[in-house]
């Protein structure tokens, strides 16, 4: 089973990566947990992962950046693909 969660966890993170590579401005927690499979339903469950897969992101060097956003959620989320690939 540890398997699988694992396989589950590499498959929603490179979702992640794709959506918010993609994403032509910051995206709200709520649209990123509509649109990338995986996410608990259960709000505190779901930002706790979302942290948890950020973190691992940017220790691998990803760049997921933080930024203050309109609305009640206050904050986006997005991958600059400027600052992920080489020249």
């Amino acid at each position: 089973m540890a398997t699988l969660a694992r396989i589950d966890r590499l498959e929603r993170l490179t979702d992640l990566v794709l959506f918010l590579l993609g994403a032509p401005a910051p995206r709200t927690l709520e649209e990123i947990a509509r649109a990338v499979p995986g996410y608990p339903e259960n709000r505190a469950a779901r930002r706790q992962a979302f942290e948890r897969d950020k973190r691992i992101l940017r220790d691998e060097g990803i760049p997921v950046s933080t930024e203050a956003i309109e609305g009640p959620e206050q904050y986006g989320y997005r991958i600059d693909p400027s600052a992920l690939y080489l020249p």
